[in-house]
């Protein structure tokens, strides 16, 4: 299944839309021929912002994070991504260099497209080209979601739909992401994320064993994620 966080609403992706999603993404591999995997270490950059962009990534396996911003410390997270999902077709299509980096937050594999061949894949199969621009469309509705969220929203609700998009995406209770990246994501400071993650504990909302974050109560979290809506 396609997986991402992005301020996203899990309501709103259907198991249909998922299961299209993923059938165009393991078609456009087995299309690319003979597979070139690439394996990527938990902190290793896949692609930087600023470079060329001539190949299509798609993601096998791991977690990956989008990065804009030129140095650690002074960088946002558009969004992290995992497993049946490409990087880099923005750039591609657009003809320009990669307009974020991609990292590694987990050991990564991705199975590798040169440029040339991802064109030529979206000119002769219309599937492709109807999934890709699909998914342009996704990114856009995302881009506002997240600019509406991040105008409207409290910290403390912001902080509810990062935890709860980031299980729906992984499928399980388990959150981990460090509270730096946390906080980036929801455009807040390490301080206030871990002063609001204890809030949510002693709440009996979550559970906290270190990096590692537990969902106990979803249907608390749904309460604060639509306080606003």
């Amino acid at each position: 299944m396609e997986k991402t966080i992005a301020f996203q609403s899990p309501d709103r992706i259907s198991n249909k839309d998922a299961s299209h999603t993923q059938n165009h993404f393991e078609k456009l591999i087995g299309i690319n021929g003979k597979r070139i995997l690439k394996n990527f270490k938990k902190g290793q950059n896949i692609f930087l912002e600023g470079e060329n962009a001539y190949i299509l990534f798609c993601l096998m396996k791991g977690n990956v994070k989008l990065v804009k911003g030129e140095s650690p410390g002074k960088e946002h997270i558009i969004k992290i991504i995992g497993p049946g999902n490409n990087i880099g077709y923005h750039a591609i299509i657009a003809n320009t260099q990669y307009s974020h980096s991609a990292i590694a937050i987990t050991d990564v594999q991705v199975c590798v497209i040169q440029k040339q061949n991802y064109l030529e894949i979206i000119k002769n199969d219309y599937s492709q080209l109807e999934e890709l621009l699909r998914k342009l469309c996704i990114d856009y509705i995302e881009a506002e979601e997240f600019i509406k969220i991040i105008s409207i929203k409290p910290t403390r609700e912001r902080l509810a739909i990062a935890l709860l998009d980031y299980t729906f995406r992984e499928g399980d209770d388990y959150v981990c992401l460090s509270r730096s990246d946390l906080a980036n994501i929801i455009g807040s400071a390490k301080e206030t994320v871990t002063r609001l993650l204890t809030e949510l504990r002693i709440e009996g909302i979550i559970s906290i064993a270190g990096k590692n974050i537990t969902v106990l109560n979803k249907q608390k979290l749904e309460k604060l994620k639509g306080r606003y809506e």
